[in-house]
This record gives C-alpha cells, sequence and structure tokens, in this order.
C-alpha cells in the first residue's frame, strides 16, 4: 500500500436554515492518514457549510499492471508513456508527496477522447 488518503467534502445547506444538507461541486480535500479510520467525522457548521469525511482513498502498488491513474501519474510528473515500466510513476515519492499529486489529480476531468464516448452494457 502506497497511501492511504480521507476524502473531504464540503456541503451546504440546501436553504437558509434547512436541514437537509447537499453537497458542494467541487470542493473536495483529500488529507494523508497513516491508517484507515474506523468512523468518519463531521467538522463544525460555519455559516450554512460544512466539511464532511466521505470516503477513503488507498493507493496500491501492484507490480507488473497499468491504469488510468498510473497514466495520469506518468503524465503529471513528466514521464513518457511508451518504455515506462508499470510503477514508474511512484518509484522514489514519498506518500505525503504521492498524496499531494493525487489530491491536484482528484478533480481532474475524463480525458477527453472518452469523455462523451457512451457506456457500453454487457449482458
Amino acid at each position: 500500500m502506497r497511501a492511504v488518503q480521507v476524502l473531504e467534502q464540503a456541503y451546504a445547506q440546501a436553504s437558509p436554515g434547512s436541514r437537509t444538507w447537499e453537497p458542494v461541486a467541487g470542493e473536495r480535500r483529500l488529507r494523508l492518514v497513516e491508517r484507515c479510520p474506523k468512523w468518519f467525522a463531521e467538522g463544525a457548521e460555519e455559516q450554512g457549510r460544512q466539511w464532511r469525511e466521505s470516503g477513503v482513498v488507498v493507493t496500491l502498488e501492484v507490480p507488473g499492471t497499468d491504469s488510468w491513474l498510473s497514466h495520469a501519474l506518468r503524465e503529471a510528473r513528466g514521464i513518457p508513456h511508451r518504455g515506462a515500466a508499470p510503477g514508474t510513476e511512484t518509484e522514489g515519492l514519498p506518500a505525503a508527496e504521492l498524496a499531494a499529486l493525487l489530491e491536484s489529480l482528484s478533480t481532474a476531468a475524463t480525458p477527453p477522447k472518452h469523455r462523451d464516448r457512451p457506456r457500453r452494457r454487457h449482458g
């Protein structure tokens, strides 16, 4: 395992004084932790907004594999895609730096060539 991060999402009241909370689009962050928490915490409410822990991102190191995340990491670090051995994108990268890099990629859009392609269903 390379890194464990808690995903925190900002929530806002649906309307002032409402008991309904909705996620705020694009307002999320990752926080590096030593291990996965047993329970998720909620931050204090401030002016109709609140940060809530809502998930965990675990980065695994699986030798001999490649993924879209590996592709994005190579691109972010300026590593050529052709000829790069799987795992090169995280080689020598401390967990805190990997966490910061993953956080910067967490709001990245789907690569353009796949954005508008309809999903195939098998069945």
